[in-house]
């Protein structure tokens, strides 16, 4: 908790509402920094926004166009199998960075994580977004669905089950640590 309320003193500099919790969630942490009045954010909506206005000023966007090479000298060439294409602007948007004069492709790897939403019988158990910083990382957070609110659970498949399964929460449906399959087979422990 000691290094979350250092990470607090810091965080006032931009946001003097920041505080560290230390008990955010029904099931053992330890602790969080938390940020007020955060806005909840579709990527997708504002992608789709993004790039009607991106061609809107007479960019073009390529999709399905697998890049080979980049080059940078006064103008951007990026080599695909079917020519070059010369731009004063790139921009990547992948899920996965590309090797790249820039070099962001050393700052990700390929990960598999597991995605789980549940009903809660008490919408206001967890409230917010939390996002782990132990590795592997981890997020809990809320959203909705036409029959009303989730509990939206994102990370490696042990790490989740295993919080899942020892919450102690009041889940509105059964769930059945026999019908989660953990990688490579066996069963999960309720901790």
């Amino acid at each position: 908790m000691d290094e979350i309320r250092q990470e607090t003193e810091a965080a006032r500099i931009p946001d003097p509402e920041a505080q560290a919790l230390d008990r955010p969630l029904p099931f053992p942490t330890a602790g969080a920094l938390c940020f007020h009045d955060q806005a909840p954010f579709n990527p997708a909506r504002y992608l789709m926004a993004l790039a009607k206005a991106v061609e809107a000023r007479g960019s073009r966007i390529f999709e399905q166009s697998r890049a080979t090479s980049f080059d940078q000298d006064d103008r951007w060439r990026v080599g695909t199998r079917h020519g070059t294409i010369r731009a004063a602007w790139v921009v990547t948007a992948t899920s996965m960075t590309v090797k790249s004069p820039v070099g962001d492709a050393n700052r990700t790897q390929p990960r598999s994580h597991v995605a789980m939403a549940l009903r809660l019988e008490d919408p206001g158990a967890v409230d917010g977004m939390f996002i782990g910083i132990d590795d592997p990382t981890h997020s809990i957070r809320t959203g909705r669905d036409e029959d009303g609110p989730l509990l939206i659970t994102l990370g490696p498949a042990s790490t989740w089950a295993r919080m899942v399964m020892s919450s102690g929460l009041p889940w509105a449906g059964a769930l059945d640590p026999d019908e989660l399959s953990p990688p490579g087979g066996g069963s999960w422990s309720r901790a």
